[in-house]
């Protein structure tokens, strides 16, 4: 499939801004290590009511199968944090 794109909806149904990153390849942090990361990571911010795609060029099928578990981790912070 080659530049292919998969896309994650995350939805903000809060009443304020939230800012997410994922871990999976490629981050420091995967699960089962759910520490925050040492750094503060490039995050996309959702406005209330809003989604936002997190884009991967592999399927979810195969993107599990890479993953040190078979989970995903997605952090979401309010904006102000």
């Amino acid at each position: 499939m080659g530049g292919a794109k998969y896309a994650l909806d995350i939805k903000n149904n809060s009443t304020y801004a939230i800012a997410f990153y994922v871990a999976a390849l490629g981050i420091e942090h995967m699960y089962p290590d759910t520490t925050l990361q040492t750094f503060k990571p490039s995050m996309q911010v959702i406005l209330p009511g809003a989604s936002a795609p997190w884009y991967i060029s592999v399927s979810f099928d195969e993107l599990f199968k890479l993953l040190p578990r078979d989970t995903l981790s997605l952090y979401l912070f309010h904006q102000d944090t």
